[in-house]
């Protein structure tokens, strides 16, 4: 499978971008930071009608006797740009359901997913994507081509992890050891990447950088190592699963959502498409906890029990 993030760069000045054009609009940036600290209406209320419908949701589980998921476990999610959606509906359902999450692991959009919504809770994550459809439906020129939206993400996204992290500084110790951020890393300026696990997170400037390398383009400075998009490193899942062994894992794979692959994965979308990625995650949670299995695609959601060969990042069940 082609590793989408660490091909971001290339693939957009392959496509005639200019990176200084793309990242200077002064305006957008401006813009984008209001929806930062305060999402628009629309934005608010598209999450509101989210999480009302994943509490009704949630609630017809409770006419199944018994849901194929008991006991603790692990959640990892796969790279895969803003299809991530995906990802964000599955978890509205499994909280409400009342699950024994555990920890959480992902590479790139897997790993912010992962990483906000216990850092900033589920309404303002929800929010900051919506809001981001939001801008790219005010700016169209600016967002008319993947190769320009890619790198417009990349820079918005540095703007969020450095006022997540800050404004939301008292959380960070809370998620140590239990959110896992994959990241593609030289540990040496000679050396070969490598996949680097970041779990703890001990300042804002530590967890920012963390958090902008696991999706970023280019290379960020993370405790002294230049590290990349983690995609890469994590299998050919793009998943980095957890390899002690304790806990079955429920592994979302962003790449089987069915929704525009190229276009979204590289951070091109509308609110309408990602109010209703999220409706499909939450849907296919239900229908994975009713029956086991995703009929549409098998490997949308899978379940990897205790003794399952992961070496590789990816699960072979013995």
């Amino acid at each position: 499978m082609v590793q989408f993030f660490l091909a971001q760069v290339l693939f957009a000045l392959a496509n005639g971008a200019d990176p200084g054009a793309a990242v200077t609009d002064a305006a957008i940036d401006k813009t984008w930071q209001q929806y930062l600290d305060t999402p628009p209406p629309k934005a608010v209320q598209l999450a509101a009608e989210l999480a009302a419908r994943a509490d009704l949701v949630a609630k017809s589980l409770s006419t199944v006797d018994n849901v194929t998921i008991s006991g603790e476990f692990d959640v990892v999610c796969s790279g895969g740009g803003d299809l991530n959606a995906y990802y964000m509906g599955i978890e509205m359902v499994l909280r409400r359901a009342g699950l024994k999450e555990q920890r959480h692991a992902g590479t790139s959009a897997g790993g912010w997913m992962s990483f906000e919504i216990p850092l900033k809770g589920e309404a303002r994550t929800l929010q900051s994507y919506l809001s981001y459809g939001e801008l790219q439906e005010a700016n169209p020129i600016h967002f008319s081509t993947v190769a320009t939206t890619v790198l417009l993400q990349d820079h918005h996204w540095q703007m969020m992890a450095r006022w997540q992290a800050t404004k939301w500084n008292s959380t960070l110790s809370s998620l140590g050891g239990k959110v896992f951020l994959g990241l593609s890393c030289k540990k040496h300026p000679f050396s070969a990447s490598e996949l680097v696990v970041i779990s703890e997170f001990t300042s804002p400037e530590q967890a920012a950088a963390a958090f902008e390398a696991t999706g970023a383009c280019t290379d960020t400075d993370v405790e002294g190592m230049q590290c990349v998009d983690g995609s890469g490193a994590s299998g050919s899942k793009m998943t980095p699963l957890f390899q002690d062994g304790r806990r079955p894992q429920l592994i979302i794979d962003l790449m089987e959502t069915g929704f525009p692959t190229v276009e979204m994965g590289l951070g091109k979308f509308t609110s309408s498409q990602y109010f209703n990625l999220v409706k499909r995650g939450q849907d296919e949670a239900s229908e994975f906890l009713k029956i086991g299995k995703v009929a549409r695609s098998a490997g949308a959601i899978t379940w990897c029990p205790v003794g399952s060969n992961v070496k590789q990042n990816v699960c072979k069940k013995v």
